[in-house]
C-alpha cells in the first residue's frame, strides 16, 4: 500500500519477485484528487527563534488573501511527527472551508535533540 500528501492509498503487488510493482487498486481518480486539500510545508519562529515546522492545507478554492477559520492540529504524542501523507480527515476538513495548521510541535522526532 502506498500513499502520501499528495495521493490516496494504491495498493501494488510484487509481480514475479523482483521487486517489480503492479498496481492492483487505487482511489486516485480525477473526483478524489478535486477533493484535495492544497498543501505546503512552512516554518514559523516561536517567541525564542526556534524554527518550528508545519504542513498547511487550504481549501483547493480559496482566493489569495481570502481570510478564513483555523484548525491547529497537535499529534498526540509528544515524540511523534507529521509525514507526508494523505489524510482524509484533515482534506475533508479543508474541504470544508477551514485552513489546517498541522505542527510538529517540540519533542517531535526527526528534528534533533536541541528541537526536542
Amino acid at each position: 500500500l502506498q500513499e502520501n500528501a499528495w495521493t490516496p492509498p494504491a495498493l501494488h503487488v510484487d509481480v514475479d519477485g523482483t521487486k517489480g510493482r503492479a498496481l492492483v487498486a487505487s482511489t486516485h481518480v480525477s473526483f478524489i484528487e478535486s477533493h484535495f486539500a492544497s498543501r505546503r510545508r512552512e516554518r514559523a519562529a516561536s517567541p525564542d527563534g526556534v524554527s518550528v515546522p508545519l504542513m498547511v492545507l487550504t481549501p483547493r478554492e480559496m482566493a489569495p488573501g481570502e481570510n478564513l477559520p483555523a484548525i491547529l492540529a497537535l499529534h498526540p504524542n509528544g515524540d511523534g511527527q507529521f509525514f507526508d501523507y494523505w489524510s482524509p480527515f484533515f482534506d475533508y476538513l479543508a474541504a470544508s472551508g477551514y485552513v489546517v495548521v498541522m505542527v510538529d510541535q517540540r519533542g517531535s522526532s526527526g528534528y534533533g535533540r536541541a528541537f526536542r
